[in-house]
């Protein structure tokens, strides 16, 4: 077996390895999501029967002023509406969710690239020493080959 071949059998499960590190990172990573899908599904349809019930509070109370103008009414459903909206997403915590998966996200790709990184450079230092290691080899069979054509050279 010659370096080439060592090299590239070194190298290929190498590969092998990374990629399947990445198909589990990956399935587990689906598991989570798709257990966040469906717990912010439930939330959804909590928030759903929520504004529901506002609207329909909205509804019954029959508030009568003398022909209220259309511009009033519009910025009473945007405040009532505001004020629902605003009432579910700090309830339900939606906004640090969010903050905590995308500081989440940011830190698994910096520890992604820090592990790369490091697997690089140990990938490097092995092929260094291992050509070093063949390259002493071949120097110490030259100079054997060299003192056997030296010995045979004098008669």
């Amino acid at each position: 077996m010659n370096l080439t071949d060592t090299v590239t059998g070194a190298k290929d499960s190498a590969m092998h390895r990374m990629s399947e590190m990445r198909l589990d990172r990956t399935a587990k990573e689906n598991d989570e999501l798709k257990t966040e899908n469906r717990l912010l599904r439930d939330e959804l349809a909590e928030n759903r029967s929520e504004r529901k019930h506002v609207l329909d509070m909205l509804d019954k109370a029959n508030i009568s002023v003398a022909e209220p103008s259309k511009r009033r009414f519009k910025l009473l459903r945007l405040v009532a509406v505001g004020g629902a909206v605003y009432t579910v997403v700090t309830k339900t915590g939606a906004v640090e969710r969010v903050r905590g998966w995308v500081d989440a996200a940011r830190g698994k790709t910096e520890a992604l690239s820090a592990d790369m990184q490091g697997k690089a450079a140990d990938a490097t230092h092995r092929v260094g020493d291992t050509v070093e290691h063949a390259g002493r080899k071949i120097e110490g069979t030259g100079e054997k080959i060299e003192k056997a054509s030296g010995a045979n050279e004098k008669p």
